[in-house]
């Protein structure tokens, strides 16, 4: 067990200014390191999405909308599956894929792309579950969409999210 783990949440943000968010549980000697296998973390994810990736705790001015692709919204997702060393599967879902990191038949996850294989050694290196056990092996990944919920009230002018609303 690493001397430091701390809880780091990530955000994305889509073409349509949808939110998702991602937690992870780093591990690291010290906290200094911790937060610099965060922003290590975060270049990698940035690379498989479309949606503009921020850091919860330090990245709070980022309001930059994702861009419009294939897989623009953060609905669509990229789930990765993973083994820890206990034997337990762990999923993770990025949101908003970039269509680059599947394979021809765009929705098995290709493990052959170069922006993958780093996600992948980052969550084999320093990712550890809850319970602090360590996250060793990929196991797959596939697409998947997943309806956002979307809470309406009498303020929401634009409930199709085209445009500006309130």
């Amino acid at each position: 067990m690493p001397a430091a783990v701390q809880k780091v949440a990530f955000s994305f943000r889509d073409a349509k200014n949808q939110v998702a968010r991602m937690v992870f549980f780093i591990g690291d000697t010290t906290p200094t390191t911790v937060y610099a296998d965060a922003a290590t973390l975060k270049g990698h994810l940035q690379a498989l999405t479309n949606a503009t990736v921020s850091i919860v705790a330090t990245d709070f001015t980022v309001t930059t909308s994702g861009t419009a692709a294939v897989y623009g919204s953060v609905e669509d997702k990229a789930v990765f599956t993973f083994q820890d060393s206990d034997a337990v599967l762990h999923r993770w879902k990025v949101p908003a894929p970039k269509s680059a990191i599947f394979q021809a038949d765009g929705e098995t996850v290709d493990f052959g792309n170069a922006d993958v294989a780093a996600f992948v050694t980052d969550m084999t290196t320093f990712i550890y579950d809850q319970d602090q056990v360590k996250i060793s092996a990929s196991v797959g990944g596939t697409r998947a969409r997943v309806k956002a919920i979307r809470r309406f009230n009498v303020r929401t002018r634009n409930p199709a999210l085209t445009g500006q609303g309130l």
